[in-house]
């Protein structure tokens, strides 16, 4: 599973130099092009403070906004900058949404997330298991069933769910041991990572 066109993908990245890891990086430190399919150059994305984020160790999350997905198929990017010396570039796959969910539902949250073993590596085809909390649930005029939402991260560690906004669900990525439970924002988008405890 790719990224769903015209939505924000967060990617996770490991930064070293000389086999350490970096630390302490902001946006001004990286310069960042980015070459979507049919495009015959890179481009330079300036990256605003909120585009990066230091996770720790090493580990930075990167965000690319709605306009740098919104061209289907590869999105090819690099990466550069003097504090580290072990990224070149990477790349990610735009996919037109399922039929049926091209727009996502104004009361649903999109969450998105990504998953890596501790040596970086995408964790391909992790299960990500929702399921409500509260039973009987309602959104509005609507009873919730207590059906789980499933879903997996995809060739790059990546996924996403939409949500019904307000809903207080349980989140079990038994791979990560996330087992925890959150309230889904009221807001269009979120990360996981800003979700948990």
């Amino acid at each position: 599973m790719g990224v769903r066109q015209s939505t924000v993908h967060e990617v996770n990245l490991y930064l070293s130099l000389t086999g350490s890891p970096v630390t302490g990086l902001v946006n001004t430190n990286f310069t960042m092009g980015i070459k979507k399919q049919g495009g015959t150059a890179f481009t330079n994305k300036a990256l605003v403070p909120a585009d990066v984020v230091e996770l720790g160790s090493g580990f930075y999350s990167f965000n690319f906004s709605a306009a740098d997905t919104n061209t289907i198929g590869e999105v090819i990017y690099t990466l550069s900058g003097p504090l580290f010396d072990n990224f070149k570039s990477d790349k990610f796959l735009v996919e037109v949404a399922p039929l049926g969910i091209e727009q996502i539902p104004e009361d649903t949250c999109l969450i998105q997330g990504n998953i890596r073993d501790i040596g970086g590596n995408p964790a391909v085809d992790h299960r990500v298991y929702i399921r409500p909390v509260n039973f009987p649930g309602q959104s509005g005029n609507t009873i919730l069933s207590s059906v789980p939402v499933i879903t997996n991260s995809d060739g790059l560690g990546n996924f996403n769910v939409a949500l019904l906004r307000n809903q207080v669900v349980l989140i079990d990525i038994n791979s990560t041991g996330v087992k925890t439970q959150i309230t889904v924002p009221d807001q269009a988008s979120a990360l996981l990572v800003d979700l948990l405890p």
